[in-house]
C-alpha cells in the first residue's frame, strides 16, 4: 500500500469511528458529509464505471488496473467493521423514521458499488460482511416509499434503488461462486422476497436499466443460472413482465431499456432456451393462438436472426425443431383464417361487430409472417444440420399446405388497384405467399430431399403459378423463379415434370384489360394479345 493510500484510509477510519462515538455531533450529517468526499476519493481513482457488465471486464480488462485506494481499503478489516456499524446505526435511524438516515444509506451504498468493482476481495468481503444482504433490506424501504407515493424522499429511495441495482451487480460481475450463491438466493426468494419484480415495475427508466443489468451479469454466459431464471416463479413473473415492456418499447428500439431486455431474451436464446420461454407457465395460453408475449419473443428471435451474418445464421437444433413444431401447430388455424377472411369479405359494420375475430386474425397473420421471417434467415445457413431439423419438422411441407391454400383464398393485388373487397382482404395476408416461396427456395437450393418432397407434394405446380406479379407480395415473380431454378437443378424427375405441363388458359392481367387487350393461347399453345 503507497503512503498516501495508507494515510487516507487510515484518516478515514478514524473519522467514522469518532463521528459514530461522539453523541454531542449531528452523526448523521457528519457521515453523510463525509461519506460523499470518500465516494468521490473512489471515483477518482481511474475508475468510471458506476455499473459494469462482464463484456466491459473482458473489453477494459478492469481486473488488471491498480485501483490503489479501493484495493488499501478492501483489505482493512477495521475498515469493513466500521462502515457496517455505519450501515447499522443509520438503518436503525431510518427504522425509527428518520428519513434523513436515507441519505447516508445512499452514499454508503454508492461506496459499496463502486468499491467492488472489478475487485475479487472486495466482493468476497461485501458479501462476508453481508452487505447485499443490508442493501437489499433497505431497497425493500425504498421500494415502499416509492410505491405508496410519499413525496418526501422519493427521490431520494428512487436513487438508492438505482444505486442498489449496480451495487448487487457490480458485487457478482466476474466471479461466478458469488453469481451463483446470489442469484441463487433472489431467484429462489431466500433474500429479498419479491424485490427484483417489484423493481421491475417502477416507472423510473434507470431503475429497471440497472435491475436489467444484475439479470444480465448473472446469466451471461451461465447455463445453470439462466436455467435458474426460466423455472423459478420469481424468474417467469420478471421474463414475462420484460416481455410485455419490451413491446411497449418497439418503437424506441435505441432506448437502453430495449438494448438490456433484448440482451437478456437473446443470452437466454444463445442458451438453448427458446422452447422454455416460449412455453412457459403464464406465457403459454393456448396452442392455437400466439399471445403477446410469445409474439414479442418471435419478434426478438427474428430480430436475432436477421442481425446475423447471411449463411452464419445459428440456433440450436431443439431451438430450431420448436420453432418448426409452432409453425404445424399454427397452420391449421391459419388455414382456416385464410378461408374465413376469402369467405366472409367483411364490410366495415362487421368488423365492428367481431372484433376479437379480426384480432385473432391478426395476431395469427403476424405470427406467420414472423416465423417465416426466422425460417427465411435460417433456410440461408451453411450449417447443414439447420436446414436438416426444419425439414425434418415439417417446414417444407407446411409451407406447400399454407401456399396451395393462400393460392386459392387470396386473390392477387394487381395495379391499377380497385375498390372492390376482394383485393382489400387480400391485404390481410400480405406478403404471405412471397415469403412462403423464398422459404421454398432456400430449402430446395443443391437439396435433393427438398426438391422431391416438393415434386411428391405436388407443390411444383403451385410455385409456378407464382411467377406473375402481385402487388401484395413484392418480388414474388422474382422468388418464384429462383426457387424453379433450384427444384430443376440436377433433378431429372422435376425437370420432367415440367416438360410434361401443357397450358391451359392465360391469367387476364387487368392492366391489359383496362386499355382494351386480351390474352390468348394459339393452337401451339403461344400466347398472343388481341383487342377487345
Amino acid at each position: 500500500m503507497s503512503s498516501n493510500s495508507a494515510s487516507w484510509t487510515l484518516s478515514l477510519l478514524k473519522n467514522l469511528t469518532s463521528y459514530l462515538d461522539d453523541p454531542t455531533q449531528d452523526r448523521l450529517g457528519l457521515l453523510i458529509e463525509y461519506i460523499k468526499k470518500t465516494v468521490s476519493r473512489l471515483q477518482n481513482d481511474d475508475f468510471r464505471y458506476h455499473s459494469v457488465s462482464s463484456v466491459q471486464l473482458d473489453k477494459y480488462g478492469l481486473f488488471d488496473k491498480d485501483y490503489s485506494n479501493r484495493i488499501a481499503l478492501g483489505r482493512e478489516d477495521t475498515f469493513w467493521n466500521r462502515t457496517t456499524r455505519v450501515w447499522d446505526y443509520a438503518y436503525a435511524q431510518l427504522l425509527a423514521d428518520d428519513l434523513r438516515a436515507l441519505s447516508l444509506l445512499l452514499w454508503l451504498t454508492r461506496l459499496f458499488r463502486n468499491l467492488v468493482a472489478g475487485i475479487s476481495t472486495n466482493q468476497e468481503k461485501a458479501v462476508e460482511y453481508e452487505w447485499h444482504v443490508k442493501v437489499l433490506k433497505t431497497l425493500d424501504y425504498c421500494l415502499e416509499i416509492i410505491e405508496n407515493k410519499k413525496i418526501n424522499y422519493r427521490d431520494d429511495a428512487i436513487a438508492f434503488t438505482n444505486s442498489s441495482m449496480q451495487a448487487l451487480s457490480n458485487t457478482i460481475t466476474g466471479h461466478p461462486e458469488l453469481q451463483q450463491l446470489l442469484w441463487s438466493d433472489l431467484m429462489n426468494e431466500t433474500i429479498g422476497k419479491g424485490i427484483l419484480n417489484r423493481v421491475a415495475t417502477q416507472e423510473d427508466e434507470v431503475s429497471l436499466t440497472s435491475l436489467l443489468m444484475l439479470v444480465y451479469n448473472s446469466i451471461h454466459n451461465s447455463k445453470a443460472r439462466s436455467k435458474i431464471l426460466v423455472e423459478s416463479p420469481t424468474g417467469i413473473d420478471l421474463l414475462k413482465y420484460l416481455l410485455c415492456k419490451a413491446e411497449l418499447l418497439l418503437a424506441d428500439e435505441n432506448s437502453k431499456r430495449f438494448e438490456m431486455i433484448y440482451a437478456v431474451i437473446s443470452e437466454l436464446i444463445d442458451l438453448d432456451f427458446f422452447p422454455i420461454l416460449y412455453d412457459m407457465p403464464s406465457i403459454s395460453a393456448r396452442r392455437d393462438q400466439p399471445n403477446r408475449h410469445q409474439i414479442a419473443l418471435l419478434k426478438f428471435l427474428d430480430s436475432k436472426l436477421h442481425s446475423s451474418d447471411p449463411g452464419q445464421t445459428q440456433l440450436s437444433p431443439s431451438s430450431t425443431t420448436h420453432l418448426a413444431c409452432i409453425f404445424q401447430q399454427l397452420s391449421p388455424h391459419i388455414i382456416n383464417s385464410m378461408k374465413e377472411a376469402t369467405n366472409d369479405s367483411l364490410s366495415d359494420q362487421a368488423r365492428e361487430i367481431q372484433p376479437e375475430l379480426m384480432e385473432n386474425r391478426s395476431t395469427l397473420y403476424t405470427a406467420l409472417i414472423l416465423l417465416l421471417q426466422c425460417f427465411g434467415n435460417l433456410s440461408q445457413s451453411e450449417d447443414e444440420n439447420t436446414r436438416a431439423s426444419l425439414f425434418s419438422g415439417g417446414v417444407v411441407a407446411v409451407a406447400i399446405s399454407l401456399l396451395r391454400q393462400a393460392e386459392e383464398t387470396i386473390p392477387r393485388i394487381t395495379k391499377p388497384i380497385k375498390a372492390n373487397s376482394a383485393q382489400q382482404d387480400s391485404g390481410e395476408f400480405a406478403n404471405v405467399k412471397r415469403d412462403l416461396v423464398n422459404v421454398i427456395a432456400n430449402m430446395s437450393y443443391k437439396n435433393r430431399r427438398v426438391q422431391d418432397e416438393v415434386r411428391n407434394l405436388g407443390g411444383i405446380p403451385v410455385i409456378l403459378n407464382q411467377c406473375s406479379i402481385d402487388d401484395a407480395n413484392p418480388f414474388i415473380r422474382e422468388y418464384a423463379i429462383f426457387a424453379v431454378r433450384n427444384l430443376l437443378d440436377n433433378n431429372f424427375e422435376n425437370q420432367k415434370l415440367i416438360e410434361q405441363l401443357a397450358p391451359i388458359e392465360v391469367l387476364q392481367h387487368p392492366a391489359v384489360s383496362d386499355i382494351g387487350l386480351r390474352a390468348e393461347l394459339n393452337d401451339d399453345g403461344r400466347v398472343h394479345i388481341r383487342r377487345g
